[in-house]
């Protein structure tokens, strides 16, 4: 009998307790997948995110998956991007994304993929593409200074990639990418036209 009565209490337990899981992370565990969220830059100067610091419409793969209409912002100190979904109660919840579940992402229009490149370590890589060539940009932020005098986010930082047959070409500079193609009239309006997006 006692056995009878026990088995109810742990159904109704388990429910509860996925109920729970729900509310609080949403029911995709696959999307929400991370660490909550915490401000750990407050009172550093600056942010360290791509664009600004507000939440913008963007896309995740995961496993092949796309995502869609998705809150994203590009943590360009930590190279992790942080998503902003909504609990079934309607309130904000924001965690920070593992980058090895995150092949490639879209934000503002703009496309990264996660890469190994060279001795790096892998990061997210802005894909800019012109004809069969692509440029492969890492945006990246340090944050400066120290707790005791007070610490601050660096300006921008980029670093420039191309991948020629099985070799990656590093270069500081975009006009760097352009001298290795031709000089021709239409070359030149093509290049033009690709370097707005770099």
């Amino acid at each position: 009998m006692a056995l009878m009565l026990q088995a109810p209490a742990t159904l109704f337990a388990q429910g509860d307790f996925v109920e729970r899981v729900d509310r609080a992370f949403g029911s995709n565990q696959e999307l929400v997948n991370g660490i909550q969220f915490t401000n750990q830059y407050i009172r550093s100067e600056g942010h360290p995110y791509w664009i600004n610091g507000g939440l913008k419409t963007g896309s995740v793969c995961i496993n092949d998956h796309w995502f869609e209409q998705l809150q994203l912002r590009y943590n360009l100190y930590s190279q992790k991007l942080e998503l902003g979904y909504l609990t079934p109660e309607g309130s904000m919840n924001l965690i920070i994304t593992v980058p090895e579940n995150i092949s490639a992402f879209v934000l503002e229009g703009y496309t990264f993929r996660r890469l190994q490149i060279g001795n790096e370590t892998a990061s997210y890589y802005q894909v800019v593409t012109w004809g069969d060539y692509s440029c492969y940009i890492r945006w990246s932020k340090d944050l400066r200074g120290n707790r005791s005098s007070g610490t601050s986010f660096s300006p921008i930082a980029r670093n420039f990639w191309m991948q020629e047959e099985e070799q990656w070409i590093s270069f500081r500079e975009p006009e760097d990418f352009f001298t290795r193609f031709p000089k021709g009239a239409e070359e030149r309006s093509k290049i033009a036209a690709f370097r707005t997006g770099l």
